[in-house]
């Protein structure tokens, strides 16, 4: 697994994808592209996006409000829209608090293998 020293963007995303694959980089920008527009587009249709070991996308739908602007301290009517929200899964959160690890299930035994 590649390591990370600080703030990964897409370009190094799709590097580190690359890298971890033995793919050539147009190969893994094309894969990196094509998940996140998925991803993008079922959220913006109002569903949900779990990926195992990961977390979940949440796709909400927030009625119209009236709520007050801090500034001036008038009232403000904020239009329906959709908000997103992501829930870790536990997974994520163990290897996040110990700075390191893997999200990837174990492989099953195979029957008949020594354990």
């Amino acid at each position: 697994m590649p390591s990370t020293r600080g703030p990964l963007n897409q370009t190094q995303l799709i590097e580190a994808v690359a890298a971890e694959l033995d793919w050539p980089a147009a190969d893994a920008d094309r894969a990196v592209r094509a998940t996140l527009d998925v991803i993008a587009a079922t959220l913006a249709a109002g569903h949900n996006v779990s990926i195992t070991n990961f977390g979940t996308f949440i796709s909400r739908r927030v009625q119209a409000r009236k709520a007050r602007n801090p500034q001036t301290g008038g009232r403000v009517q904020v239009r329906e829209h959709q908000a997103l929200r992501f829930r870790p899964a536990p997974r994520l959160r163990q290897v996040v608090r110990r700075r390191g690890g893997s999200i990837r299930k174990h492989p099953k035994s195979q029957p008949g293998a020594e354990r």
